[in-house]
C-alpha cells in the first residue's frame, strides 16, 4: 500500500528500506544534541525541500510519540501506510533510543522551565523593590553601616499597586 500525503512520514517510503535505520538514528542524534543527518548524502532521494520536510516530519513524530509516552500499539497504528521495513525501522529506532530521546525532551523543558522562573523571579524582585519606601530603606543602609553619599541613586518609591508609601 502506497502511503497518502499528509499521512505520518510518507516521504520517508523514498528512501530505499535498507538507508532507513541510518537515516532515523543519525536524525535521533540530532534531536539529542548531535550533528543532523547532511542532506548531501540524501539528495539522491529528494529535492531540498522535502528534505527538510522529511527531517521535520520525523523529528517531530519521534518527539510526539516519546512526548506523549505512546505505546508501541499506537505507534504502530500512525505508522500502518508504510511498507514494513520502514515500520520495522522505526520502531527499533524507538526502543532503543525512547530513553535518550526523553531525557532531551526533558532538558529541553528544565532549560525553559527555568529561563521562565528565573525571569519571574526578576520581575518579582523588581516589583518589590519598586515598592520600597525608599526613605526607610536608606535608613536601615545607614544603620548597616552604609553612609548616604552612596552611589546607589534611590528615587521616590513608586508602587504599582495603586499605594504609594
Amino acid at each position: 500500500m502506497e502511503p497518502e500525503e499528509g499521512t505520518p512520514l510518507w516521504r520517508l517510503q523514498k528512501l530505499p528500506a535498507e538507508r532507513g535505520l541510518q537515516l532515523l538514528h543519525k536524525i535521533i542524534d540530532g534531536i539529542c544534541g548531535r550533528t543532523y543527518p547532511l542532506y548531501q548524502d540524501y539528495h539522491s532521494v529528494w529535492d531540498s525541500t522535502e528534505w527538510m520536510h522529511v527531517l521535520e516530519d520525523i523529528t517531530t513524530f519521534f518527539k510526539a510519540v516519546v512526548g506523549k509516552n505512546l505505546s508501541d500499539e499506537e505507534i504502530s497504528q500512525q505508522l500502518n501506510q508504510l511498507n514494513s521495513s520502514h515500520q520495522e525501522a522505526i520502531m527499533k529506532c524507538l526502543k532503543s533510543r525512547k530513553d535518550e530521546i526523553k531525557k532531551t525532551l526533558l532538558a529541553e523543558i528544565v532549560d525553559i522551565s527555568s529561563a521562565q522562573l528565573q525571569d519571574f523571579d526578576w520581575q518579582i524582585k523588581a516589583k518589590a523593590f519598586d515598592c520600597v519606601d525608599h526613605n526607610e530603606l536608606w535608613k536601615i543602609l545607614r544603620e548597616m553601616g552604609i553612609p548616604d553619599h552612596h552611589d546607589l541613586p534611590l528615587e521616590k518609591p513608586v508602587c504599582r499597586s495603586g499605594s504609594n508609601s
